[in-house]
């Protein structure tokens, strides 16, 4: 069961502060946003790993707002840890057959949801043989 960081996912309050930190500050670069009805995910590199984008997907950081959302506090701003994988069917199969709670089973856009031994989220996302730094296929692509 090959696995690779895709990206943890942060909830944020407000997009420009967010970006001013993590862009301005600490360097990172957007990559790619997705609009919403509801939310808006914002997805960041760094300026190394997107130079190795052509042989593998660059490990990004997600920010998540949510629109008209309820406040964030410091409990809530955490979100889930995402991994690629070979075969999302397969291993969601074989996490289960070992124990793993999957709480979201594989969905048809490459995505399925798996809960640790704390009760976090680990989302799971197809790997796709063409992705050259697709930013999280489960929402882009």
């Amino acid at each position: 069961m090959p696995i690779g960081f895709a990206h943890p996912h942060i909830r944020i309050a407000d997009i420009a502060r967010s970006l001013d930190f993590y862009c301005k500050r600490l360097g990172l670069v957007e990559i790619a946003r997705l609009v919403e009805a509801h939310y808006t995910l914002i997805y960041l590199a760094a300026p190394g790993d997107i130079a190795k984008a052509p042989n593998a997907p660059a490990p990004m950081l997600e920010l998540s707002y949510v629109h008209d959302g309820p406040p964030i506090t410091d409990g809530t701003r955490f979100g889930h840890i995402a991994f690629h994988v070979d075969d999302l069917g397969e291993t969601c199969a074989q996490l289960a057959k070992d124990g793993v709670t999957v709480s979201v089973a594989p969905q048809p856009q490459g995505f399925a949801y798996i809960v640790t031994p704390d009760g976090m989220t680990i989302e799971l996302l197809q790997r796709r043989p063409d992705a050259t730094g697709d930013p999280s296929p489960s929402v882009l692509g």
